[in-house]
């Protein structure tokens, strides 16, 4: 048996993986400085909340992302050897400890 989920296996892939988007195919400069913190999967691995900090205005980073992220997801397909790729969602840090998937 595996010792952790695969979620959270799925989780710890996505995560390494969206970072190499940001830093290598995203042109938006609204991307450059941001990091990805953790990426929770639900159990269904339907949907994938994406945490992430920056050192600038949250609120740029948030319009980028939501411009990016059908990008950022069919990137993410190529690179997955699954089926079905989680719909993503992208949130500050700080709000990590409010959400539960």
């Amino acid at each position: 048996m595996k010792p952790y989920a695969r979620s959270a296996r799925l989780g710890s892939l996505i995560q390494e993986i969206v970072s190499e988007i940001l830093e290598f195919e995203i042109k938006d400069r609204r991307l450059r400085r941001v990091s990805i913190v953790r990426v929770e999967v639900a159990d269904d691995l339907s949907k994938a909340k994406v945490f992430y900090d920056t050192g600038q205005d949250v609120v740029e980073a948030e319009e980028a992302f939501k411009k990016a992220r059908g990008f950022i997801r069919k990137r993410l397909a190529k690179q997955l050897e699954i089926r079905y790729v989680p719909e993503l969602f992208f949130y500050p840090v700080q709000l990590w400890k409010d959400f539960t998937i």
